[in-house]
């Protein structure tokens, strides 16, 4: 209501009058309200850097409390030889490698054609490719030329090798055929169906002895196979018989017969050249066995094969059984397929592949340098997988930063600042203050090893120890980087139980699990963080009050405003009626003086 005019009818009861009596009633009752709406709000934002800090927090006590964090490894490898990788989680180990021969690819070169459309045979017939224990036909014809066969070849095998053509020079084109794979085992033979007429130009200059098909052990009990029951010559009239008895196991399938036999045969390579492979047709194994040795022309690359005995029932082999090499074969063996080989921590390995993956789980070995004294290659590399420390110490670092931040917010909330006798928002709040409490609580509790974060450290010959983590008399916590690493690196499974947790075992046998510092400090921090919780809790006490104070301002300030309204329009009626009052008494006034006169 206006009342700039009240007071012109009386010039007593005035607009200075209401305004004087309305501000001294907002002063007593609405500024109180003001006042504990200021210290709410900033009661609000001292809790919103508080919960903001307390997150933080959280983010390095949850990394800290996470079994990922110490998974990480750092892997060391001197040498060149070969390079190590490792996953996260492998164990820590240290090993030796000396690499005595790479694994390779077998790589076969026919003989010469003049050119890329050059005719491969004079005929129709079978082409015969052996590798990786593996027999594949391909057909020709007489129209066929060499381009032709390298697609039948990919067409067919591509699984297994790849065809090339190679031009060396003029009018000379020759056939490359290459394993995919590395190993003994992949041995490339090519050779010619039964009156064939493929040009000797694509011919193996092996001689090679096929077996029939081998047969499991269906006896019912176990099997030997004398040494002496089966022996190879190898053209130079040697009888070589097996190194030792095979001893075949009741219930052995053809192809762990065929196994067994072929690395007996493989024993005796270095003595008679000869190399013996498994080929499967139709499902069934087959021995496959080739003379390797490099005198193309001469007898002593021919194979015979005497067995006798129970060596007639499980090798496949007739006696007698031989082969005559073909003195006009051209194809010839320029890269010899190899296994693998190194020496692991004295221990003598083979395998197929130069990259190992089952030697150690989780950890790929890549063979790169084969020992060559000649060029003073060692072929040797150690190998030093341990513990990455690095990544904890800076999450470690993080968390002590952050727990002195929270302290320190905390400290200027509810404390006495002595210098200028100033206290905090929160001062005598035991809600807040039972946060340092709780977490110092967690922080040096023992665990079932005697393990605390605060006796995280080393102790010298002396006795004295020295904590990587440390809290002073004025709550402010000290982190040593290069203890803790050295107390880490003592026993990464023990520090591991004590940050993480992990099973206990009771006196009476009974298992249970055991959460570890930071995974109870995640959780209490969690709980803190609650609406339920004594951050939370407080944050949201402090949301309602400040709704509530705010409500109550309104009110009281509606209340006020109703109440002057009310009094103006009283003090404008008070007025006029002291107004007509005053003028009746002037005209009574003026009448009583002129009657006097």
């Amino acid at each position: 209501m206006a009342i700039s005019s009240l007071g012109i009818g009386s010039g007593v009861l005035t607009s200075d009058i209401i305004e004087k009596l309305k501000a001294n009633d907002e002063k007593n009752t609405i500024d109180p309200i003001r006042d504990k709406i200021t210290v709410t709000e900033a009661k609000e934002k001292s809790m919103e850097l508080l919960t903001s800090l307390v997150d933080t927090l959280q983010t390095s006590v949850s990394s800290l409390g996470d079994s990922a964090l110490y998974q990480s490894t750092s892997t060391t490898v001197t040498g060149d030889a070969a390079t190590v990788e490792a996953i996260a989680g492998v164990s820590v180990q240290s090993f030796e490698l000396e690499v005595t021969q790479l694994a390779k690819t077998d790589v076969v070169e026919s003989g010469t054609f003049a050119s890329a459309t050059s005719l491969v045979a004079g005929g129709a017939g079978t082409m015969s490719i052996a590798v990786g224990g593996t027999t594949y036909d391909v057909d020709y014809d007489a129209s066929d030329t060499l381009t032709d066969l390298k697609g039948y070849i990919n067409e067919e095998m591509s699984d297994s090798l790849t065809a090339s053509i190679l031009q060396v020079g003029t009018d000379d084109y020759r056939l490359i055929l290459t394993s995919k794979d590395s190993g003994v085992d992949e041995k490339i033979i090519v050779s010619d169906s039964s009156g064939g007429n493929l040009k000797n130009a694509l011919l193996s200059e092996d001689a090679t002895i096929q077996s029939s098909v081998i047969t499991k052990n269906g006896t019912g009990s176990d099997v030997t196979v004398s040494g002496a029951n089966f022996t190879i010559n190898n053209g130079d009239g040697t009888e070589t018989p097996l190194a030792e008895d095979i001893e075949i196991l009741a219930g052995s399938t053809a192809d762990e017969v065929a196994t067994l036999f072929k690395d007996a045969i493989n024993k005796l390579t270095s003595t008679t050249g000869v190399v013996a492979n498994i080929i499967t047709k139709s499902g069934e194994p087959y021995l496959y066995l080739t003379n390797t040795n490099d005198t193309a022309d001469a007898t002593d690359n021919d194979i015979t094969i005497n067995v006798s005995g129970n060596a007639l029932t499980y090798s496949g082999f007739s006696d007698g059984q031989s082969v005559t090499h073909d003195a006009d074969a051209e194809s010839t063996n320029i890269q010899e397929s190899k296994d693998a080989k190194f020496i692991y921590n004295g221990i003598n390995i083979e395998r197929t592949s130069n990259t190992i993956t089952d030697l150690s789980v989780g950890i790929t070995i890549n063979l790169l340098k084969e020992k060559d004294s000649a060029n003073n290659v060692t072929g040797i590399v150690n190998v030093d997988i341990s513990q990455d420390t690095e990544e904890i110490t800076t999450e470690m670092e993080n968390f002590v930063t952050a727990y002195n931040e929270v302290a320190k917010q905390i400290s200027s909330m509810t404390q006495l600042n002595d210098d200028d006798k100033t206290q905090g928002l929160f001062r005598g709040d035991n809600t807040l203050s039972s946060v340092i409490r709780t977490m110092n609580n967690i922080i040096t509790r023992t665990d079932s090893n005697g393990n605390s974060l605060i006796n995280f450290g080393t102790t010298s010959s002396s006795g004295t120890f020295t904590p990587s983590i440390d809290i002073d008399r004025s709550g402010v916590m000290s982190f040593n980087s290069s203890v803790f690493e050295s107390t880490f690196n003592d026993d990464p499974t023990a520090a591991e139980t004590l940050f993480v947790g992990g099973t206990i075992t009771s006196y009476t046998g009974i298992e249970s699990r055991e959460e570890g510092t930071f995974a109870q400090l995640k959780d209490s921090i969690k709980d803190m963080l609650k609406d339920t919780g004594s951050i939370g809790g407080t944050d949201s006490g402090l949301a309602l009050l400040l709704k509530t104070l705010q409500t109550d301002q309104d009110n009281s300030i509606l209340r006020l405003n109703d109440r002057y309204d009310t009094m103006t329009a009283r003090f404008v009626q008070y007025d006029g009626m002291i107004s007509k009052i005053n003028s009746n008494f002037s005209t009574l006034s003026a009448a009583i003086s002129a009657a006097n006169n």
